[in-house]
């Protein structure tokens, strides 16, 4: 199980990770080092904190925890590439079609 949390303080959070683990899930947090959810996680990707008190923009953050999911998901298909050229191949078609736009758009748009 991937959770991603900028605070790893999150009590509903904590008690969802909690009940994967009594199904022994394996758990991979995207969170701050010394949170309670990187003390859960059995493979912890930490998040540097580097947050102004400009409220009116995305936290730097946020922008950290999608770039970890984009680098796991490419690592992933990296890894497995005969099983995950297919699915993908399928996945880029659908959208194409349900979009209705060219071939060359972006899969994840």
């Amino acid at each position: 199980m991937i959770v991603c949390s900028l605070t790893g303080l999150t009590p509903e959070l904590l008690d969802v990770v909690e009940l994967a683990r009594n199904y022994d899930a394996r758990i991979v947090a995207i969170t701050l080092a010394d949170s309670p959810l990187a003390l859960l996680a059995d493979v912890l990707l930490a998040l540097q904190p580097a947050e102004t008190s400009f409220i009116y923009k995305p936290t730097a953050a946020r922008y950290g925890m999608l770039l970890a999911i984009d680098l796991l998901a490419t690592e992933l298909a990296l890894a497995l590439p005969d099983a995950n050229q297919e699915r993908l191949r399928r996945i880029k078609l659908a959208l194409d079609d349900y979009r209705g736009g060219p071939d060359s758009l972006p899969l994840g748009d």
